[in-house]
């Protein structure tokens, strides 16, 4: 179910992908031009989502022993245990994943290629840090 998590993050990038889409439709713009455009926004955007999401306390990581390992008060759902800092983990990866979208905007071959190195880098760095996730019982799936 929606309210139990899940779809926040991918829910608005596809909204979002389908209003911008229309008003590219509307404006008689290059779709894949303005994808280009954007795409280095969207991770510098999540860099700052994410550490909402640490100050909010949300999407941490599991339980470690690691000397950045941080610990959230003892009334928390760690329970005062140091634990991945993942948002923090996001948070870096997206922010190297702007700075090579900049530099790939720049030396692009054809239009759509910043947005689909996007697309597939997103994929690769998310799938890393849910190795450490921890805010979710096992053996389920959700998507933030």
């Amino acid at each position: 179910m929606i309210h139990h998590g899940g779809l926040v993050f991918y829910g608005g990038l596809l909204g979002a992908s389908l209003a911008g889409i229309i008003y590219i439709r509307v404006r008689q713009l290059p779709l894949w031009k303005v994808a280009d455009i954007l795409a280095p926004s969207i991770a510098l955007g999540y860099v700052f989502g994410r550490i909402g999401c640490l100050l909010n306390g949300c999407c941490y990581g599991r339980i470690c022993d690691q000397p950045w390992a941080i610990r959230f008060p003892s009334e928390h759902g760690t329970h005062g245990q140091p634990v991945h800092p993942t948002q923090i983990y996001d948070s870096l990866l997206n922010l190297g994943l702007y700075l090579a979208l900049a530099w790939l905007y720049r030396r692009k071959k054809f239009d759509g290629q910043v947005f689909a190195a996007y697309l597939m880098c997103y994929a690769v760095t998310r799938s890393f840090v849910e190795m450490f996730r921890g805010d979710y019982p096992p053996n389920t799936c959700t998507a933030d």
